[in-house]
């Protein structure tokens, strides 16, 4: 925690434009702007998976009532090599930075972990 943080505020919709075809398509046929990982179990590998732009998907969640309160998704790059804060670097007007300063890194954890123990107060549940 003696390091700075960093979230990443990106335009996924936009960003899907830097897809290539065969993703896209994937997307169009199920109507969202995201994708699961059934999606993807049309590619066979990674090399299958042959994009220029960052790929944005949401996790499946094991608790139900998290199922339609989340906010955050992931970002897959196609190649090993790729830095996806490069690409949206390139990209500048879909994705903003916003650097969190290492003396605020706690503060903001337990300011989140208070909130989400008031919005779900079973505390098992809602754990980081």
């Amino acid at each position: 925690m003696d390091n700075n943080g960093s979230v990443w505020m990106s335009n996924f919709v936009e960003a899907n434009r830097f897809l290539r075809k065969r993703l896209k398509r994937i997307l169009d046929a199920e109507g969202s702007d995201t994708a699961t990982v059934d999606m993807l179990r049309a590619f066979g590998s990674l090399h299958q998976f042959d994009t220029l732009a960052p790929l944005f998907g949401v996790p499946r969640t094991s608790i139900p009532r998290f199922a339609h309160r989340q906010f955050a998704s992931f970002s897959l790059m196609s190649s090993p090599e790729a830095a996806l804060g490069d690409w949206l670097n390139a990209h500048g007007r879909l994705a903003r930075r916003v650097v969190v300063p290492a003396s605020l890194k706690w503060e903001i954890r337990s300011s989140v972990f208070t909130l989400t123990t008031r919005i779900w107060p079973d505390r098992r549940e809602a754990t980081f």
